[in-house]
This record gives C-alpha cells, sequence and structure tokens, in this order.
C-alpha cells in the first residue's frame, strides 16, 4: 500500500516537472526582432503623419501672404482711386507776369542760361497743407481724398467732441520705423514687438482735411499719432512710382506738375516667416509670395502732352 502511494506520487510530480519545463520564455532572438518590427512600424506611422501635415500646410503661408496683400493693395487702390485734384487759379499769376514783363526782358538773355531747380514738397508738409492732388516718394504717398463723412459717437452715447468736419481726408501711406519723413511725424512706435530691421509694417495715417488746416493755422501740431494705423507687421519693404504717361518717376508733387500722376506703381515685400528655433513647423516661403505689386490708374488725370509722338 505505501509502495503504491509512493509511486503515484512519484509520477504525478514528474508530470509536474516535465509540464514545468515545457514552459520556455522569449529568447533574445525573438525580443529582437520583436523591437524591429515596432520599430519599423513606428517609423512608418510617423511618416505617413509627416506627409499628411506636409500636404495640409503647402502653401499655407503663400496663402497667408496672399489675402494680406489683396487686402493691402485693395485699401491703398481704393484711396488712390479717391484722390481729388483742383488746378490752381493762374489768371492773378499770369498778370503779375504780364506788368513785369518789362523788368524781366532785360535779364532775359541771363535767365536762359541758368537751370531751373524744381523742388517738391516733403510730403511730411503736404499732409497738413491746403493742397489737393498726390504727394509723395519713393517711401511715402500722401493723397488728398473725398470720402463720404461717417459720424462717430463716444463711448457714452454722445456726439462726437462738436468739431466741424468735411468730407475732404488726408491719407498717407509709408512704413513705421522706417526712413519716411511722414513716419518721423508719429510719436512712438505702434508695435510692441521689437524687430531686427527696426520697421514695424506699413502703416495708415488719415485726418480731416478742416481739422488739420485749423490747427495748422492756429499753430498747433496736427495730433495724427491718434489717427495713425498698423496695417500690416508683416510688411518690410514698401515702394512707391509715379507714371506721367511717358516714364516712371520715383517722385510726385501735384502743386509743380500741376496735375495728378497717369497710375501709381505700389510693392509691398513680406519679412520672412518668424517661427522659435528649432520649431518643428519651421518653413521656408515660396520666393514668388515675398513682394506684390499693383498698378493703380487714376481716371481722373490729364494725358500726358509733353512728349509729341
Amino acid at each position: 500500500m505505501n509502495r503504491s502511494l509512493q509511486s503515484s506520487m512519484s509520477g504525478s510530480a514528474r508530470s509536474v516537472m516535465s509540464t514545468a519545463g515545457s514552459r520556455r520564455g522569449f529568447t533574445l532572438l525573438e525580443l529582437t526582432l520583436a523591437l524591429g518590427l515596432t520599430i519599423v512600424l513606428m517609423t512608418a506611422v510617423y511618416r505617413a503623419m509627416e506627409i499628411h501635415w506636409q500636404f495640409s500646410v503647402a502653401g499655407q503661408i503663400e496663402v497667408e501672404r496672399s489675402q494680406i496683400a489683396r487686402a493691402l493693395l485693395s485699401k491703398i487702390a481704393a484711396d488712390i482711386r479717391s484722390t481729388v485734384y483742383r488746378e490752381p487759379d493762374v489768371s492773378a499769376a499770369t498778370s503779375s507776369s504780364t506788368t513785369d514783363s518789362t523788368d524781366t526782358s532785360t535779364d532775359s538773355t541771363s535767365s536762359d542760361s541758368d537751370t531751373t531747380v524744381v523742388e517738391y514738397t516733403d510730403p511730411a508738409d503736404a499732409f497738413s497743407s491746403n493742397s489737393t492732388g498726390v504727394f509723395g516718394d519713393g517711401q511715402s504717398l500722401v493723397l488728398h481724398i473725398s470720402r463720404p463723412m461717417r459720424a462717430k459717437e463716444s463711448p457714452s452715447g454722445d456726439p462726437g467732441s462738436g468739431l466741424s468736419q468735411s468730407d475732404l481726408k488726408s491719407v498717407s501711406y509709408f512704413l513705421a520705423g522706417g526712413e519716411a519723413s511722414v513716419a518721423s511725424m508719429v510719436s512712438g512706435p505702434l508695435s510692441s514687438k521689437q524687430t531686427d530691421d527696426g520697421i514695424e509694417g506699413l502703416s495708415r495715417m488719415s485726418g480731416d482735411r478742416f481739422a488739420l488746416i485749423q490747427s495748422t493755422d492756429a499753430g498747433d501740431t496736427p495730433d495724427v499719432a491718434s489717427q495713425t494705423e498698423l496695417l500690416a507687421p508683416e510688411v518690410n519693404y514698401l515702394s512707391f512710382e509715379y507714371h506721367d504717361g511717358y516714364e516712371w518717376l520715383t517722385e510726385w508733387d501735384s502743386a509743380v506738375e500741376r496735375r495728378l500722376p497717369n497710375a501709381i506703381g505700389v510693392t509691398i515685400g513680406f519679412r520672412a516667416p518668424d517661427f522659435p528655433e528649432n520649431s518643428f513647423l519651421r518653413r521656408t516661403a515660396s520666393e514668388s509670395t515675398d513682394t506684390f505689386r499693383i498698378v493703380v490708374p487714376l481716371s481722373a488725370a490729364n494725358p500726358f502732352e509733353g512728349v509729341a509722338y
């Protein structure tokens, strides 16, 4: 009886030991293969996500630049087309020249040999002057436009300050922080963001002609800083050209030319996108969207008559 019990116990122990011996762990080769397959799978998933991101954001900066440029150039074109000009009365000047003809006749030979130097009005001076037309150089533009007046109310609901306003406005475009003389009229920075080139962006300054003339006559400096708006901090390049019907000029003065230019060319340029250092989103914009240009014709301008074809 004891022998049979011992034999049965030893047989069950051997079966348990054989079962335990058949349960083996993963070998080093199996672990290496599993790890390799996991890395390949994760790499494929990452690459697929990267390709999807590239296609989804491809052209995003270009589209944003195009939208900003379209809005800016449309606004500038609308102001240019609203420019008004009134030719000054030359009857008084003609009469004075005829009365003094005897005095000037003796010096006609000497005056013919002299070269006449034409000085254009500085755009900063033309902004608040009692004049009409277009004044500008390559970096800034001053327009005297006619725009219907919109009544403004104070936050309390009462009418404005009571200052008389007109539908005539003075509008200027320039780069805040740039070298244009109009930019010096704005006291204080318009943007809190500091840039390497010091350019804060494309700005628009506007003012009521009546208020500007009144303040100038009173000897007060017109408060134009409060009427200056920073339109696009992304823009760091701005240039203007003026077509007289024959060639492009870099300056224009309606008081000297006695007319409006036939067209005004406007070019704006964007600065490189600003990304954090070592950012995953960093990318270079296409050169085709670095600059945008528009040519705005002035329908009120007279045909060019200085050259006979």
